[in-house]
């Protein structure tokens, strides 16, 4: 996605770029692509194209990691505006961003008052500022650890509001190629944090191919093989 930034940007020389996306402390995600600090500093030599003066970030939280916005600012030489709250269709009209002695820049000099009032989402990408961690499973399903069909149940991958959540890691399908490992704990990450990574590994035919997971987040401790084999969903306030 910085790539697609970047080309497009190219031969231009704005004065504020306005990205608008889901966000939250940490980063944001732009067409699925999740941007972190480590995205923008292995993307550096993108970023060091950009002839803007001023970004604004409107995506929600994502002034609450003052190193992503630090690092955003260094890479691109501009001026990074922000916000430590959520953007929503409740204070969209008052919504603004700020940047460390600048004035705000106010959504509604952006956006036409009929646009605005006709949204009614939110531009949050929250998991209540955690992380998910898959350090602990067990294997529910499956002839093996490999085979498509193998289930896994990871406890505890985050915390919500005191709320514990488990999740159900089903591997769906898989063309042209096999899976090696289900969930490795050294390959392409390795170390005490990989362990919290969910990494399959694969062997892939000289064409390529594809493969599909599932991931069904449910109530802590909720799964029962004999009376509750898909666990109790978790569902929203």
């Amino acid at each position: 996605m910085l790539q697609t930034l970047t080309t497009a940007l190219s031969g231009e020389n704005l004065s504020t770029l306005h990205i608008i996306a889901h966000g939250r402390s940490g980063g944001i995600l732009i067409a699925d692509q999740w941007i972190d600090r480590n995205t923008l500093l292995n993307s550096a030599h993108l970023l060091s194209y950009w002839q803007v003066k001023r970004i604004a970030l409107w995506s929600c939280s994502v002034g609450l990691d003052p190193e992503f916005i630090d690092v955003l600012q260094t890479l691109t030489g501009a001026e990074v505006y922000c916000t430590n709250t959520e953007i929503s269709s409740i204070s969209l009209i008052s919504q603004q961003l700020t940047c460390v002695n600048q004035p705000p820049l106010h959504l509604a000099n952006i956006l036409n008052s009929q646009q605005l009032a006709r949204w009614s989402g939110t531009l949050s990408f929250d998991i209540s500022g955690g992380s998910l961690n898959f350090s602990s499973s067990t294997r529910i399903s499956g002839s093996s650890n490999t085979s498509v069909g193998a289930a896994f149940l990871y406890s505890n991958v985050i915390t919500i509001g005191g709320q514990q959540i488990d999740a159900i890691v089903t591997f769906a399908s898989i063309t042209n190629g096999s899976l090696s490992t289900f969930d490795s704990t050294s390959n392409p990450y390795s170390g005490t944090t990989a362990a919290t990574y969910l990494q399959p590994n694969f062997n892939w035919s000289s064409g390529g191919g594809s493969a599909s997971f599932s991931i069904r987040f449910i109530e802590g401790s909720s799964y029962s093989a004999s009376t509750n084999p898909l666990g109790t969903a978790v569902t929203s306030p």
